[in-house]
């Protein structure tokens, strides 16, 4: 070899074909670029590093919005932004809003919103110091909150542009320069999305569906031919906690942790996100099942800390330096413990499970030619489908406290999900009039059938519950564009199964009414009621009388009104839920509570 001049492998060394650079992906860089921010809020700019929105108080102008930035607002969407003060009388939707109506949009948001999908650090975020992208869809939804029936219009046009401007540049090439840009994009398209859904009017418009599309599939999300590296698959990051600042309980560190957590949280916002839309257009989940890892948020009170020594005193163990990895690819499903610290981290987990159970169904159900009473019967000859019941008991399993005592959105998730199981709701809303007089006479007589079997008596007991859960609901707990939906699908299970009236609801004299509404053991029942599981003899010698019904039917009573079957027996039921929406309901009640009263 030394007879070789360097001379020669200089020249051969030009003659090798040159490789290209790998292209950026956001997700190898994600938490350190998310940690090393110099804003102090995720999505503030770098130069306001101290400027809070809460630790300046209500009444200080520092780091709450001001005339210009509104000026600014309504210049960058394209409306006219005038100087007189509107008249209360007039409709919001003619005019851009004023400063003080702005102000109490942003504060609306946290109040009514946040709590949904809680991935803005509020302690450190700065309306002022934020990009308009962020602060005007924060504004429309607050906006939209405030007074629906004046500012629907206002709210709705400016969504658009909204969405076009998201649209737009995530369609553009991205390096890592731009990562907290990206970021930033990510956040208005959420919120973007997030306000769509919950109008009518927009949810299924050709532009959502775009935004949908293209913020969950975009190239810099994953890497070329084989989708790794995204941002849905943790794993192949950076390990987060070697960005964190451990053993620290600064100012700094801090801050450096809410914009990481805000980070996580972001993640599982967009994995809700998923499950809504591809639920609701019936299509196949844009994110990649097989690869799905991401951490699960910290706790709620962890985010809300008003300061840093508040942050230390409540996480001394430093646990929050240390987030677990939820891991729900088929059969390597991890469950870790600190899940249900955070009510996002339980939705979040439960979303996951509901982009599977979407995604069986999206392939399953084009191959039967006559649409299954029991989705579950189609689902046992899947290989990811036969996964889904012992996932759900898994994580009622493990979760079982939290899931009762938290937020009743997340209850509601899970029995929506085990009714899924157990009924085609496309059938039962056709027996309910979807398409005419005809295919609703005939769906009503398939139904008739559904009400004899195991399945449809554990769907009542699930719609049930999802009543009971949401009866139990604060006005802080919030609604999700989710439990609306489980509830109408509830009325229509609990309901339908009344009208056609089974022999088994007949009193005997003999058997007590099962009441619907006590609590039940969901551990103990187990997998009766589920298609293709065969109950074990332990479960049937503790015959409880959940397991009872189930198994073998008989009389029911609902809040205690017994219910006989038929007409009335399904009317009085209904107008229980009909109460539940108007009380609970916030993005389509009202629709819904119409087409019962009818």
């Amino acid at each position: 070899t030394s007879k070789i001049p360097d001379e020669r492998f200089a020249e051969m060394a030009q003659l090798w074909p040159k490789r290209g650079d790998q292209p950026w992906r956001l997700m190898q860089t994600l938490w350190s670029d998310s940690v090393s921010h110099k804003g102090s809020n995720l999505f503030s700019d770098p130069e306001y590093s101290n400027d809070s929105y809460i630790a300046a108080g209500p009444k200080s102008a520092k780091g709450r919005l001001d005339e210009q930035r509104r000026i600014s607002m309504s210049q960058e969407y394209g409306v006219e932004c005038p100087s007189v003060v509107i008249p209360a009388q007039k409709s919001l939707e003619m005019r851009f809003p004023t400063l003080d109506i702005l102000e109490i949009c942003i504060e609306i948001y946290f109040h009514r919103f946040h709590p949904l999908m809680p991935f803005v650090h509020k302690p450190t975020f700065s309306p002022k110091h934020s990009p308009n992208m962020i602060v005007f869809p924060i504004c429309l939804i607050g906006l939209f909150h405030l007074d629906p029936a004046k500012t629907r219009g206002f709210v709705a046009r400016h969504l658009s542009k909204v969405m076009e401007n998201c649209t737009t540049l995530l369609s553009k090439p991205w390096s890592r320069s731009d990562s907290r840009s990206l970021l930033v994009v990510l956040a208005s398209s959420t919120l973007a999305l997030s306000c769509a859904a919950a109008m009518e009017e927009r949810v299924h418009s050709e532009q959502t569906h775009a935004l949908y599309s293209k913020v969950l599939s975009v190239r810099w999300l994953c890497s070329s031919v084989a989708q790794q590296n995204g941002l849905f698959e943790a794993g192949r990051g950076q390990p987060i906690a070697s960005m964190l600042p451990q053993g620290r309980s600064d100012d700094q560190a801090w801050k450096a942790w809410a914009r990481a957590e805000s980070t996580k949280r972001l993640i599982a916002c967009l994995v809700m996100v998923d499950s809504f839309f591809s639920s609701g257009m019936r299509a196949h989940p844009i994110i990649r099942l097989d690869t799905m890892r991401f951490y699960t948020p910290c706790s709620t009170s962890l985010f809300e800390a008003p300061d840093a020594t508040r942050w230390a005193q409540l996480d001394s163990a430093g646990q929050c330096m240390k987030p677990s990895m939820l891991n729900l690819r088929p059969n390597q499903t991890f469950l870790p413990a600190d899940v249900p610290l955070s009510s996002i981290g339980l939705y979040s987990l439960l979303s996951a499970v509901w982009l599977r159970l979407t995604d069986v169904k999206c392939r399953l159900s084009p191959q039967d030619p006559t649409p299954i009473l029991i989705p579950g019967e189609l689902y046992q000859k899947d290989e990811a489908g036969v996964l889904l019941v012992p996932l759900l008991r898994d994580i009622y399993t493990a979760y079982k406290a939290d899931l009762v005592r938290s937020n009743p959105n997340n209850v509601l998730f899970w029995h929506a999900m085990c009714i899924s199981l157990t009924t085609n709701m496309d059938i039962l809303e056709i027996a309910a009039g979807r398409d005419g007089i005809n295919a609703g006479k005939e769906a009503l007589e398939r139904i008739a059938g559904w009400a004899q079997s195991p399945s449809a008596r554990r769907a009542c007991l699930h719609a049930a519950h999802i009543y009971a859960a949401m009866s139990r609901r604060k006005v802080s707990d919030g609604t999700t564009f989710l439990s609306e939906d489980a509830i109408f699908n509830a009325a229509l299970v609990l309901g339908l199964y009344l009208l056609v009236g089974p022999d088994s609801l007949q009193e005997d004299g003999e058997t007590e009414p099962f009441e619907l509404l006590d609590d039940i053991d969901w551990n103990g029942l187990a997998e009766e009621g589920f298609a293709g599981y065969v109950p074990s003899s332990s479960n049937r010698t503790k015959s409880s009388p959940a397991v009872r019904f189930v198994s073998m039917g008989g009389p029911v009573s609902f809040s205690s009104m017994v219910l006989s079957g038929g007409l009335n027996s399904a009317r009085r039921v209904l107008v229980g839920f009909v109460s539940l929406l108007e009380e609970v309901g916030k993005w389509k009640a009202e629709s819904c509570a119409t087409y019962f009263a009818s």
